[in-house]
């Protein structure tokens, strides 16, 4: 035993070396960085001048302090391009900016070198650029306020060109590490400093100390109810969660705004949402001009856009609470169809804090959000240990790479229901694996069924999970009955299942209509407010079913294509590829070489856990129904997000549910694949291959915050 804790322990000290080279390289890595954001994304082409040139002028443009350069996006139709001058005039008419970009560039993303460069950040004037005779240019950007529309040739044309204010050479994030705090402070709580985002790497640091604390006390790990190392991997969740909740900014977690609105509601009005009206507006008057002081909608979907940096951004986000605006609303737009359980667990702090702003209430909201993490992962690790409950060194393994994985903690890491759904899918998962190991009793059955009924209180996905977890109660029965348990004694289990989930669902059902006017199996069967017929799409089961099996598996010869490249395979460019990382709301994930690297990593894993399956195939005897249920946890929620997504598509309304975090319910099976994976490294180099494992995963996080802050904050 001791000669083992020494293999862990060299590996441990391996891998946090190698962690630390890699983390520095990310971190000292020159790149091309913002002066300022750019309020306007090069959506598209809008402007068309001439061959013999033309002027492109546009008013009450931002260029920032410090600015070496412009970055824009121009068509040339695949010729090279013609000289292009720019001069910037400030709001009196002097010339505070001039650059020249010279012939022969490629169409694309160009930069205009600046030779007269702003001193300080200039909002208004105008901006004038003209493009020399020899080539018809494009201009991209992106349709705006009419009032705020460019002129060409003298003329007045809808839209505004893209331009973005970019620093001198390649700085890295390391080097920008007192800008980048200011920055994060300007956007966020009144009583967050730049000093703040020091306590980001020190929660990040103190969750991988707790993790190499679970994986060198997980070989000797002793059969006591919650292990030691459960406790370490719970802390390395609430810590790397901690880290999202802070670095995150305010409302930039998908549909936060929506769910921090039902909690105010609950709170405020003492009511539950109702769905929203056309023509209602979704939120309380404070909530919209603190969204609008944090230009969310302008920010969401643009990358070149960035949350408030400057010192007036920051003055006038302040200054909403002393306007008088009211809290109360009617509706909290998207999430107003869901059962109130999350909110409710929300409620006490959102009371305790409402003496402040709702933008100092955001982060203590999140902090519910981040304990429910630490819930979720210890219910992996209870999952797991039931799964190998010989190999004490996987535990920690598959335990850690739900803690780190990254999607998980961002979405745990903001006010968002889907914190409590993937706590109540994890201890679903071990409930489900408790009782088919150990057999059916009472407590087992009230296990199962309070997970169940749980889940079902937080999200209409978590419908999702009633089949599997149906499975394997009809499973548990058959096998007590083979055991010649008495009637009297299979009754009372199955009972006690059935009346803990559905007694709770009653009552909210009859209380919900007759207080409210949300019964739950209303807000079950709506999306948003959306229709459910599907008309233009041929309907009928049989559509449906192709396009559900097509959003998950490769098209079959017989079906119709219906979906087009870049979509063409769903489960990896959609599924596996936000799994691995798309953040924010959808606008920017990992580079495509890391998402490619993710995919020989998937491989190799599942290869592993197919070995282990074969070599301890005799040992497996009895264990093939049991995995059934599981797998049937997936086929599950596809099901339900497949047919969420078919409604959403059948109406025309765009991508609704193609996102990856819908199967974070499932992040159990997530963490037993990494467990059953490492049980093939055996004994010896087992726990070593945990390290290994558990070092990966830790990168994958801490590359995650890193691109995190690059997103926001350079």
């Amino acid at each position: 035993m001791n000669r083992r804790l020494g293999v862990v322990g060299g590996a441990v000290a391996v891998v946090a070396v190698l962690l630390a080279v890699a983390i520095g390289a990310q971190l000292t890595h020159g790149a091309e960085r913002q002066a300022g954001p750019a309020d306007t994304s090069p959506g598209r082409f809008l402007f068309a001048t001439p061959r013999k040139g033309a002027r492109v002028c546009q008013q009450s443009e931002t260029i920032h302090a410090g600015t070496d350069r412009l970055r824009m996006t121009l068509g040339t139709n695949g010729r090279p391009g013609p000289a292009v001058r720019v001069i910037g005039r400030g709001p009196t008419g002097g010339v505070v900016a001039r650059g020249r970009l010279a012939p022969g560039w490629t169409s694309g993303v160009v930069r205009i070198p600046l030779d007269v460069q702003p001193r300080e950040t200039v909002s208004g004037g105008r901006w004038c650029f003209t493009a020399a005779s020899g080539a018809r240019l494009a201009w991209a950007g992106e349709d705006a306020d009419p009032t705020l529309s460019a002129t060409m040739r003298g003329r007045p044309t809808p839209g505004r060109l893209s331009i973005a204010s970019l620093l001198p050479g390649r700085p890295s994030l390391l080097s920008m590490a007192g800008r980048l705090a200011h920055h994060f402070a300007a956007g966020n709580a009144g009583w967050i400093g730049p000093w703040t985002l020091v306590l980001v790497p020190v929660f990040f640091l103190a969750a991988l100390a707790a993790a190499a604390r679970a994986l060198l006390t997980a070989p000797r790990e002793s059969r006591r109810r919650i292990p030691s190392a459960a406790r370490w991997c719970v802390a390395a969740a609430v810590l790397t969660t901690a880290s999202w909740a802070l670095l995150t900014p305010p409302f930039q977690v998908p549909d936060e705004n929506a769910h921090f609105a039902y909690v105010a509601q609950v709170v405020e009005d003492g009511t539950l949402p109702m769905p929203r009206r056309v023509g209602e507006e979704p939120y309380s008057q404070q909530e919209q001009a603190t969204l609008s002081g944090l230009r969310l909608y302008d920010v969401t979907g643009n990358v070149l856009d960035k949350p408030p940096w400057s010192a007036p951004e920051a003055r006038a986000l302040r200054r909403v609470p002393a306007r008088d605006l009211s809290r109360h609303s009617v509706t909290a737009d998207t999430a107003s169809s869901n059962p109130p359980l999350y909110y409710l667990l929300a409620a006490p702090v959102y009371a305790a804090t409402k003496w402040t702003t709702m933008l100092d209430q955001v982060l203590p909201l999140r902090l519910v959000s981040v304990l429910l993490a630490g819930l979720t992962v210890l219910g992996i690790f209870l999952f797991v240990r039931e799964l190998l409950p010989s190999s004490p060194w996987t535990w920690a393994a598959g335990g850690l790479a739900a803690a780190f994985q990254p999607l998980f903690g961002f979405i745990s890491g903001g006010v968002n229901a889907d914190a409590l759904l993937y706590a109540c899918g994890a201890w679903t998962l071990f409930a489900m694996a408790r009782l088919l190991r150990h057999g059916l009793n009472l407590r087992r059955a009230a296990l199962l069924g309070g997970a169940v009924a749980a889940g079902l209180l937080t999200k209409p996905l978590f419908l999702g999970l009633v089949p599997a977890a149906a499975a394997a109660m009809l499973l548990g029965l058959v096998r007590a009955a083979r055991g010649k348990i008495r009637p009297r004694s299979l009754i009372g289990p199955a009972a006690v299942a059935a009346a803990v989930v559905a007694l709770p669902l009653a009552a909210y059902e009859l209380i919900g209509r007759a207080l409210f006017d949300h019964g739950y199996f209303q807000s079950g069967v709506t999306v948003a407010g959306l229709a459910t017929v599907a008309p233009g799409h041929g309907g009928g089961p049989n559509f449906e079913a192709s396009y559900v099996w097509q959003l998950f598996l490769p098209r079959l010869p017989f079906m119709n294509d219906l979906f087009q490249p870049p979509d063409t395979l769903p489960l990896r460019f959609i599924w596996f590829d936000g799994f691995v990382g798309r953040f924010g709301w959808l606008d920017y994930e990992f580079a495509e070489w890391v998402t490619g690297a993710a995919v020989w990593i998937a491989a190799a894993l599942l290869a592993a856990a197919v070995g282990t399956l074969i070599l301890q195939r005799r040992s497996m005897r009895g264990r093939w129904l049991e995995l059934g249920c599981y797998a049937l946890v997936l086929i599950g929620l596809a099901a339900v997000v497949g047919h969420q997504q078919w409604r959403v598509f059948s109406v025309g309304t765009g991508a609704g549910f193609f996102q990856a975090r819908y199967f974070l319910a499932a992040l159990g099976l997530f963490g037993g694949l990494v467990a059953v994976a490492v049980r093939l490294a055996g004994r010896r180099a087992g726990p070593a291959v945990a390290v290994a494992v558990a070092g990966l995963a830790a990168l994958h996080a801490a590359s995650a915050l890193i691109l995190t802050v690059a997103r926001y904050y350079a």
